[in-house]
């Protein structure tokens, strides 16, 4: 892996490509704007969006820890997470409109993502575990949630709710309190 990429403020532009078949990063730490157009894969090891927008239509991959505190995931190349995910701090907005692919563990510990023109699939090796109440996926009538893997609610007694669309392959479990879809896919609630 290569240096760190940490920006707190104004716009980075990756518009050329980088020696190798890919732009690969140790650690980014991102508060500011980041455009990844440089027409090759961007691959993140540990990954914190503390606010601000990516974009560009490089695809994007993380393979060890994201946090995603808050900003905007602008329309471009997919994005996918094959370590862990953590969806963090209540009150922040995290805006979606790019294909998210989630291949490990995605936990909603406070706040939720809103999509827009954007699918969320979690695949058969991941896991969306939602410990919070309130709003886990915005209401978006062009966004679909497709699980094939696990979605399961295992902390907060009240209710969590699902936006968009959805449509499952996989497992769908509650533990604890309700989780309410009320997008337009046939389901209402499943309670524990």
């Amino acid at each position: 892996y290569g240096q760190n990429l940490s920006i707190l403020s104004g716009t980075v532009q990756y518009q050329a490509p980088m020696a190798g078949p890919a732009l690969t990063l140790s650690g980014a730490s991102i508060a500011g704007n980041v455009q990844f157009s440089a027409g090759q894969p961007v691959n993140i090891q540990s990954f914190t969006f503390i606010s601000g927008t990516i974009s560009g239509v490089d695809p994007i991959s993380t393979s060890g820890l994201f946090t995603w505190n808050s900003g905007t995931m602008n329309v471009g190349g997919d994005f996918t997470a094959s370590g862990p995910v953590t969806i963090n701090s209540l009150g922040n907005t995290r805006n979606l409109l790019r294909d998210f692919y989630n291949a490990a563990t995605m936990t909603f510990l406070s706040g939720g993502i809103s999509p827009s023109s954007a699918d969320i699939t979690n695949l058969t090796s991941g896991t969306i575990d939602i410990r919070t109440t309130g709003s886990a996926f915005g209401l978006a009538t062009n966004s679909t949630l497709f699980n094939n893997g696990t979605l399961i609610k295992t902390a907060g007694n009240g209710v969590s709710t699902i936006g968009n669309h959805f449509r499952n392959t996989g497992t769908v479990e509650v533990q604890i309190g309700t989780l309410q879809f009320t997008g337009t896919n046939g389901i209402t609630s499943v309670q524990t």
